[in-house]
């Protein structure tokens, strides 16, 4: 067995970190015998070199130096370090957040991006007093190390919790001291409940908490409350039978609808395409599951992905994996060319629009929050329950259109360009390694047509 390389990775800014993020390489390497990562001259410059994300794949700790000004550039598409640290949030490694002379105080937290402060506001802060206490913070930074994670769990005092408010998810951030409260869109008022039971919020919290009561009636306690007569039991049974034409009428509509599907098949592997219809798009064929890793196989003849399960969504594979790097579908090495010349067909990526129309149930739409539900458990993998892991495809509940994993289990790459002036292209649906936050059918991401990471995938669309 080889052995390990790297035990502790440092993400840093060049400019106003590089002395200080030597300086703690050089001082936990001459304290202990850790091999410590730290890029500086050797690395590719102008995009996400394969030596860093092998760092930090091995390193089970993972030290992001905060200086001042240090994540207010993570907002940008292609910036390292906000690449660095959600690649270490995804794969579960502890991260410290270690803060260089209080340079980053509870006023300070709104003015880091949003996708990072949500990572880095989970974890627990090392601090580095580089003037005077040098020395004895090295120490108290080896003691945290050698305590192992500390990314805090959902319900405690501190970290990241998710309640149910009416339905919606109501995020509760707790940045050290500060807490932020998310409200609902309706009313502006939380009520917090699970089921039919009133949770406990304490007042301080929300003063508008208000006691929402639900009572049910059954028909048999409308038939003991109510003396039924003659021509009100005839009336019933007319009623009956009337409900019953029209359930089975439904019944044979959607029969019909589920019919309109195409399946496919690839060597041993078959996939299926669902119709969708009555949108601004047109109708369009798309895929029922994310592209397996069988079904990738099948094409390519190889298997790219970190998570092995043949039913699993492939993963790892880039934009450009799928397109061509014209964007195409013509290079001969890409998926789309391969599958196309198998099939007869032109199947391509969905457009951000289809793909969004999509998840939100077409023309059958309920209006959910996730593609299927208000209940993220119900219908996506993601990091409350798919413990750092990819899961196969359907094993959840489908949205309205009969369409699976199309919130978490890995993102989908669209079609579009994140914007007009921009390179990269769109993400959406979330991943097995994100909050629930992220998916939700309106969330949209971004990432380089040419990056491979183990959370995205994809999804195919056939036009009419």
């Amino acid at each position: 067995m080889m052995e390990k390389q790297y035990d502790v990775f440092i993400s840093y800014r060049r400019v106003g970190g590089k002395e200080i993020a030597r300086n703690v390489q050089l001082a936990l390497q001459k304290d202990t015998n850790w091999k410590v990562f730290l890029d500086f001259d050797d690395l590719d410059e102008g995009r996400f070199d394969p030596k860093i994300m092998a760092a930090i794949e091995e390193a089970p700790t993972f030290i992001v130096v905060l200086t001042t000004g240090a994540l207010d550039r993570c907002a940008k598409e292609n910036d390292w370090m906000r690449k660095e640290i959600l690649y270490a949030h995804q794969l579960g490694k502890d991260i410290i957040p270690l803060e260089v002379d209080k340079c980053y105080h509870d006023d300070k937290m709104s003015t880091i991006p949003k996708i990072v402060g949500e990572v880095i506001g989970v974890y627990q802060f090392a601090a580095l007093d580089t003037e005077t206490l040098f020395r004895e913070s090295i120490e108290k930074l080896i003691i945290r190390i050698r305590k192992g994670g500390k990314k805090v769990k959902k319900g405690t005092e501190s970290g990241a919790t998710i309640h149910v408010v009416n339905d919606y998810p109501c995020w509760v951030y707790h940045f050290r001291k500060e807490m932020l409260l998310a409200k609902t869109e309706e009313d502006n008022v939380l009520h917090l409940r699970k089921g039919r039971h009133l949770l406990e919020f304490k007042a301080v919290d929300c003063p508008q908490a208000i006691e929402a009561k639900k009572v049910e009636i059954t028909d048999e306690d409308i038939e003991d409350m109510v003396e039924v007569s003659l021509k009100e039991k005839v009336e019933a049974i007319q009623k009956k039978a009337e409900e019953q034409r029209i359930a089975e009428e439904q019944k044979r509509r959607e029969e019909e609808e589920q019919a309109k599907e195409r399946a496919f098949t690839i060597g041993s592997v078959s996939f299926k395409m669902i119709r969708v219809e009555d949108g601004d798009m047109g109708t369009f064929y798309i895929g029922e599951t994310q592209v397996t890793q069988e079904l990738w196989q099948a094409v390519m003849g190889n298997n790219p992905s970190h998570f092995e399960g043949q039913k699993n969504p492939v993963e790892s594979v880039s934009w450009n994996d799928i397109c061509g790097e014209d964007g195409t579908g013509n290079d001969p090495n890409c998926f789309l060319y391969k599958l196309n010349k198998e099939t007869g067909e032109k199947f391509r990526l969905p457009k951000e629009a289809e793909w969004e129309y999509a998840a939100k149930g077409g023309n059958k739409s309920k209006n959910y929050i996730y593609a299927g539900s208000d209940d993220i458990n119900k219908v996506a993998w993601y990091d409350g329950n798919s413990k750092n892991s990819t899961h196969p495809v359907k094993r959840l509940s489908p949205n309205e259109l009969g369409l699976y994993d199309m919130s978490g289990n890995v993102w989908e790459w669209c079609e579009d360009l994140y914007a007009p002036s921009s390179s990269c292209r769109v993400l959406r649906g979330g991943s097995w390694g994100i909050g629930a936050r992220s998916c939700r059918v309106s969330y949209r991401d971004l990432d380089d047509p040419g990056f491979r990471i183990i959370s995205n995938g994809f999804r195919l669309v056939l036009p009419q």
